[in-house]
């Protein structure tokens, strides 16, 4: 169960293209089964980081993160600092990937 009075983000990271590329995301959000957001066909490259919505429990109000513009809010090269370590040990499906 959500904890009462907290607010929950919502967003997508693209780890890794594996030499793939873009991808394209879709996101819907329904609070209380109602969709209240949705957005898609964001392109996303390597390490991009989208910051979609927050939910406040329990009201189920989404925060418009883009600024009012409808714009998605995508931070190019995010990588969590767990992820270095991680992908360092992941295999590699692609002799295109940085070593």
């Amino acid at each position: 169960m959500p904890e009462q009075g907290a607010r929950y983000c919502i967003g997508v990271h693209y780890y890794g293209d594996y030499g793939y590329g873009a991808s394209f995301a879709t996101l819907r959000v329904y609070p209380y089964g109602e969709l209240r957001f949705s957005q898609s066909d964001i392109e996303l490259l390597q390490d991009d980081m989208w910051d979609v919505t927050c939910v406040s429990w329990p009201s189920g109000e989404l925060d418009d993160l883009s600024g009012g513009t409808g714009t998605p809010r995508i931070t190019r090269g995010y990588v969590k600092p767990w992820s270095q370590a991680h992908r360092a040990q992941a295999p590699r499906a692609s002799s295109r990937d940085p070593e």
